[in-house]
């Protein structure tokens, strides 16, 4: 039933992990709602949580294991490219989530189609 309760076109896990409700993602996972999914233009839990720096669910997402620490995503029209974790985070300034995701081994070399790598954009 989770899987499929949205609210505004957003899944509940979405929601929780935007949020930064670890208590809810928790409680999804153990109902074993799908918390690997991610939005049409490739956002994962992970992209929401860190571009928030919620540094808790960060950890628990990492520590779970379900979102690879260097997914993609397209992030803004502006920057014209498929973007990680890292960078989504760098470019909100979460520098809790951005010490997470470097310490769980995200390629910190990574860039923007336009050249922009997460040390242009913190």
């Amino acid at each position: 039933l989770s899987q499929s309760v949205t609210l505004g076109g957003q899944s509940l896990a979405w929601i929780a992990a935007l949020e930064g409700d670890l208590e809810v993602l928790e409680e999804l996972r153990a109902l074993d709602v799908d918390v690997t999914a991610n939005t049409i233009d490739g956002h994962t839990l992970l992209h929401a949580a860190a571009g928030e720096d919620h540094d808790h669910v960060v950890e628990a997402l990492l520590d779970w294991g379900v979102v690879p620490v260097d997914a993609r995503c397209q992030y803004h029209m502006e920057h014209q490219g498929l973007l990680t974790p890292l960078w989504v985070a760098a470019s909100c300034g979460a520098h809790h989530s951005i010490q997470l995701l470097a310490d769980a081994g995200a390629d910190l070399r990574t860039v923007s189609a336009r050249g922009l790598g997460a040390v242009h954009v913190a």
